[in-house]
C-alpha cells in the first residue's frame, strides 16, 4: 500500500493515474473508497487476471431492493455520462 499526496485536488482520474504510474507489482486494482466496488470480488478479479486476461473489470448490477425510479435514473445519468 503506497501513499500519494497532492498539493492540491486533481480530480479522481488524475488519481486513478498516478496510482498506476508509481505502481511496482505486476497487476494494479482500482477501487473506490465508498465500496461502491465491493471488494469481496478481488480473489475472483485476480482468478481471472491468472487465467491470463490483461484487463478484469466488473459491471454494476442493482439489487431488487434498488427501485425502478432509482435505476433508471441512474442508468440514465451513466449513458449521459458516456456520451
Amino acid at each position: 500500500v503506497k501513499f500519494i499526496e497532492f498539493s492540491r485536488n486533481f480530480g479522481h482520474q488524475p488519481a486513478v493515474k498516478a496510482g498506476m504510474d508509481s505502481a511496482q507489482g505486476n497487476a494494479v486494482i482500482s477501487m473506490d473508497g465508498d465500496l461502491q466496488h465491493p471488494p469481496e470480488l478481488i480473489p475472483e478479479m485476480i482468478k481471472k487476471w491468472e487465467e491470463g486476461y490483461d484487463v478484469v473489470f466488473t459491471v454494476r448490477t442493482y439489487p431488487k431492493e434498488i427501485s425502478y425510479f432509482k435505476r433508471k435514473t441512474s442508468d440514465l445519468f451513466y449513458q449521459l455520462l458516456s456520451s
